[in-house]
Formats: structure tokens, C-alpha cells, sequence
């Protein structure tokens, strides 16, 4: 792998929040005249772990990609700064997708540990540059595609030019690039503070000739023919519906869980896409508890020390709750079948949870 360092100082403003709602939708529009031939289901359904959060993310039907770059070849740039790379895309190059809505960034880091990411997209219009879009990225695997869903999408207009790509701190070689040759000034741009956007490939006298893997996924703001929204279920159980195509369910109890996403469209729904995962043990136990729970195992009953809590649940081997109960220190299990049981305790927004053993 060629390392090649190119040095830039830039500055970073970051944003996070989890927007969604909470109800499925219900058609409304079940007397329109309009048809749709085929109701096109999400696809690539995917999912990362952190903690006992199962992190959703699927490609919406007919989406479309925007980039300047090929496939990642192994080959990155990098800087020992902050480093800041990007695609540019003028108002020629978008007049076909006038009120289309950018709604993810992806790109391919060569490096994790340390590095923080934070996939941007900038508007230029008149000549000001301004940051629309700036959210940190949660989950990185070296030379793998990382993907971050916009949570307010971002609409294309027919005067502004428009850069997608991220910054990185604490980076080497960060930036994966394909083999080029570069589009000049649009693949390969690096932003500077004080000169702004420049090309790598100028700037190096063609020495580095190549493109940041990044793109950018659009849809259309609005169509019959493009969903309004998702239902994700777990289970069979409705989770939530969502207008974004990304979701996280949090605190998902161990065990092995089906996943089922569904486009709703004005007028109809599609098939679900589908996924297992299975939340083991050690992935959801993440920091050291004040708690504990005695005898393990059991018969009769459960004790538990270490200071107050709201709740505490029971669940089963295969996930299923079998028993709520309100702040007590001793819990009767005599009725409960022999197995394994989950015991969580909830405390605000802290959860303790526990193997134990019922004899």
C-alpha cells in the first residue's frame, strides 16, 4: 500500500440526534386514482451492534448514487491533521435531480481505531460555502463501505453547487481512493482553511492521481413511485415507522431476533426484507454494575443489592418476558420453569443485566 501524506488544517462542527416516530402509518390515500405496478421493497438490509443497540440501516428503492470514484483499490491519503476530503457536484451536473434529497453519504476509511470521522455536506451558492449537514459516524471498518443516513436530508436546488465527503482526526493514511485517473477538481478535492477546496492532483503536479472513495445517495422529494416511509418490526412486533432509512433499537434484550423492514408507499406496502441477529451476553453488558443478584442458581427466590432501581424484568431463554416487577430487593421465582433466565434491572437510564439460573 502507497501512504502519501498531504497536510491541511481544518475546522469541524458536529451534530447528532435520533429523530423518529412512533406509530405505524396508516394508508391515507386509499381512494387515489393513482396506481403504482410494482411496490418495490427496501434491499441490502443491514445491521452493526454497539452495546445491546441493534443499529438498522437498507437502501431505499431507486435510489441513486453520486460520485466521481471507482471501487477503493487498497491505496489511501492521508495526513497526520485533520484532514478533510470531497466530491463536488455543480449545478450542470444536477440538473436532472432539481428537489431530489440527499439522503446518505458513504465512503471507504482505510484506518479505525483512533480516528473520529464526520460525514459533511457543504452548499455553495453565490459563493458562500456553508456546512448543511454534519454528523459523526458511529461505526468504522478499515476498507469497508461506511454509511451514514442523513437525520434532516438534504434537497438539491438548481443555483448551488454541492460537496459531500467527510473530515477524520487523528488519521495517518485515513482516505481510501480508487485507482483514477482523478476528475480534476471534483474526485480529488482536500479542503484547506485558507484557500478552500483544492485538487490533490493540481496541487501534487499530478503526482497523485486519483479519487476519495466517496458518494452520495439521492431520491426524489416526492413520487407514488418512492416510499413515504418504513415499518421495522422485530419479531413480528411493530417497532416504530420511520421516514429516515436507518434505525436503532435500543436495549434489545439477549437472544436471537428477526428484523423486518417494509416500504409503505401511498397505496400500498411492500414485502418485508429481513434479517437475523443474535444479541449475545457480552455484547450488552458494558460497563461494570453496582449490582448484583444472589443465589445463582436459584429456586425460590432472587435477591438483589446495590442500591435503589424503578424495575426490574425477567426474560427467558429465547428472549420472551415472562415477569415485571416493581422496586423490590426479593423476587419469587418458585413458579418459574427450570432454565436460564435474563434478569434486567432498570435504573433511569442505566440497565444492569444478568444471567441467572433457575433450578
Amino acid at each position: 500500500m502507497k501512504n502519501i501524506i498531504f497536510i491541511l488544517i481544518i475546522t469541524i462542527s458536529v451534530f447528532f440526534c435520533n429523530a423518529q416516530e412512533n406509530e405505524r402509518f396508516e394508508l391515507n390515500n386509499k381512494n387515489t386514482n393513482t396506481t403504482i405496478s410494482e411496490c418495490d421493497d427496501v434491499s441490502n438490509l443491514q445491521y452493526y451492534q454497539k452495546g445491546s443497540s441493534i443499529n438498522l440501516s437498507w437502501d431505499v428503492p431507486g435510489q441513486i448514487d453520486l460520485s466521481h470514484s471507482d471501487d477503493f483499490d487498497g491505496d489511501a491519503i492521508g495526513s497526520s491533521l485533520d484532514f478533510t476530503v470531497g466530491h463536488k457536484f455543480e449545478p450542470e451536473d444536477l440538473e436532472d435531480y432539481v428537489g431530489y434529497k440527499i439522503i446518505k453519504i458513504s465512503f471507504v476509511p482505510n484506518e479505525e481505531g483512533q480516528c473520529i470521522y464526520t460525514a459533511k455536506v457543504w452548499k455553495e451558492t453565490k459563493g458562500v460555502l456553508e456546512v448543511v449537514a454534519s454528523q459523526p459516524v458511529e461505526h468504522i471498518e478499515a476498507e469497508e463501505c461506511a454509511t451514514v443516513t442523513l437525520l434532516e436530508p438534504i434537497i438539491i436546488d438548481d443555483i448551488s453547487t454541492y460537496f459531500f465527503g467527510y473530515n477524520v482526526k487523528n488519521g495517518t493514511f485515513p482516505a481510501g481512493v480508487d485507482e483514477g485517473p482523478a476528475v480534476v477538481g471534483k474526485g480529488d478535492l482536500c479542503y484547506n482553511s485558507t484557500h478552500g477546496w483544492v485538487s490533490v492532483y493540481e496541487q501534487t503536479g499530478g503526482s497523485i492521481d486519483c479519487n476519495f472513495c466517496i458518494k452520495a445517495e439521492i431520491i426524489p422529494d416526492s413520487s407514488d413511485n418512492f416510499p413515504i416511509g418504513y415499518n421495522v418490526l422485530r419479531n413480528d412486533t411493530l417497532l416504530n415507522y420511520v421516514t429516515l432509512s436507518a434505525y436503532k433499537d435500543e436495549n434489545v434484550y439477549i437472544g436471537e431476533h428477526e428484523y423486518c423492514v417494509e416500504a409503505v408507499y401511498y397505496n400500498c406496502y411492500s414485502k418485508y426484507e429481513c434479517i437475523s441477529v443474535d444479541v449475545e451476553y457480552s455484547s450488552v453488558e458494558t460497563q461494570k454494575s453496582e449490582f448484583s443478584i444472589y443465589p445463582n442458581p436459584a429456586n425460590n427466590y432472587l435477591n438483589i443489592v446495590g442500591g435503589n432501581f424503578n424495575a426490574v424484568k425477567i426474560y427467558n431463554s429465547i428472549g420472551k418476558l415472562v415477569g415485571v416487577y416493581d422496586y423490590t430487593t426479593k423476587i419469587d421465582i418458585s413458579k418459574y420453569p427450570r432454565g436460564l433466565y435474563i434478569v434486567e434491572i432498570i435504573n433511569g437510564s442505566r440497565i444492569h443485566r444478568e444471567k441467572i439460573i433457575k433450578r
